[in-house]
């Protein structure tokens, strides 16, 4: 009802029987939201670039080498979600694009095909948009400008040690890529612009590997702090399933007698100076691409107040940093904002901690979140008048 608000008109819903779960897509925000029944939990999908959402029937199973259903197919119904291209410029949608229908793959059954490098063949994929390969692309340069707006960026299909040849397979002209969001993972010429997003217009891929990406060119200079220039050496992840956690605000603990006791004492303040994380059952992502970035949110802000990636001494982003266990490289805040500057982190009487994981084909489960910091307190020694 407030992040909503102006799009109520525009929601749909639908049910889908197979998942035990009532979607309720805005397509002007790109999101759904998700009542899951069997658990009894609500959730929300985002990067969805869909326009409508309709139940129907589907295979139980389905095969690309026989999708002809028979008489003795068994039929499930489902929720289906219509894309159309995201632009009604002719330019910008390739001459064989088709508007076509997704299923939520709830048997995770999804695989990279045969000839991924990045990741074992047919090991389990998590993506939001399905298409074969690799996910993780080096960009090299700029192509130019298409007379659309759009920017091409040419991408590195063999990157060499320690990363290998790349592979994808995203259809004729990339199809299977349209619509979708390539998440910045790594940019030398831009740190900050790390975990920013494009979406993608168009592709083309000669043979079986990816050659450019069309973008729009003010999304790009954007998201690459005003110039394009930082694009040689960019990091890009495709299509992750992009997942935020935002906790309850910080209480305040201590022990007293033996006990543990918790409060919300909105007469200290919490300072947050970094956040690690226990993880369980990691598994899947590519090796240097697989980390979480720490957030805080104070009681004015309506976005992320302070953000972090785990990084060394040196300022190097560490790449392994969601991984089995209690993080051995926790998100500490710092850099040149004024409200950081000085403070080995962000004070507040109310503050919540957060994260945010944007890496392609990493499955795990979030079991805790840690904050470290201290407790201040704001009683005055003078009458307020």
């Amino acid at each position: 009802m407030e992040d909503w608000k102006p799009n109520l008109e525009s929601l749909q819903m639908e049910f889908d029987p197979y998942a035990s779960c009532m979607f309720i897509l805005n397509p002007a925000r790109e999101q759904v939201a998700c009542l899951w029944f069997n658990v009894g939990r609500v959730s929300e999908f985002h990067d969805m670039p869909f326009d409508k959402v309709k139940k129907g029937v589907w295979p139980r199973t389905w095969s690309v080498k026989d999708p002809v259903p028979t008489a003795d197919t068994s039929m499930v119904e489902r929720a289906f979600f219509l894309q159309n291209h995201p632009s009604t410029t002719a330019t910008d949608i390739p001459a064989n694009w088709k508007p076509r229908v997704y299923l939520l793959d709830v048997d995770r059954a999804k695989n990279a095909g045969t000839n991924p490098t990045q990741v074992s063949n047919n090991s389990a994929t998590i993506r939001t948009l399905d298409f074969a390969g690799d996910t993780h692309f080096k960009c090299l340069s700029l192509a130019g400008t298409s007379p659309s707006g759009q920017s091409i960026i040419n991408l590195d299909a063999t990157r060499g040690s320690p990363l290998p040849p790349d592979y994808l397979d995203a259809g004729t002209n990339g199809v299977d890529l349209v619509g979708g969001y390539a998440y910045i993972l790594e940019s030398p010429g831009a740190p900050e612009s790390v975990g920013s997003k494009i979406k993608i217009y168009y592709a083309t891929s000669p043979g079986t590997n990816l050659k450019k990406l069309y973008v729009r060119s003010s999304d790009l200079v954007t998201k690459l702090s005003g110039t394009t220039t930082a694009i040689a050496g960019t990091i890009l992840g495709l299509s992750p399933m992009y997942v935020h956690w935002v906790g309850a605000t910080l209480p305040m603990v201590r022990v007293q007698d033996g006990k543990t006791i918790t409060s919300y004492d909105m007469f200290n303040n919490k300072q947050i100076s970094s956040i690690g994380c226990h993880f369980t059952d990691v598994s899947g992502g590519v090796t240097g691409y697989k980390f979480f970035r720490g957030e805080a949110w104070n009681s004015t802000a309506t976005s992320a107040s302070v953000q972090a990636i785990p990084s060394d001494f040196a300022g190097i982003q560490i790449g392994d940093s969601v991984e089995n266990g209690e993080s051995n490289h926790y998100a500490a805040f710092k850099g040149t904002d004024t409200n950081i500057s000085g403070k080995f982190g962000i004070q507040d009487s109310v503050l919540n901690p957060g994260l945010e994981i944007f890496a392609p084909d990493l499955d795990f489960k979030l079991m805790a979140v840690i904050c470290r910091g201290r407790a201040t307190t704001t009683d005055t020694s003078e009458r307020t008048t």
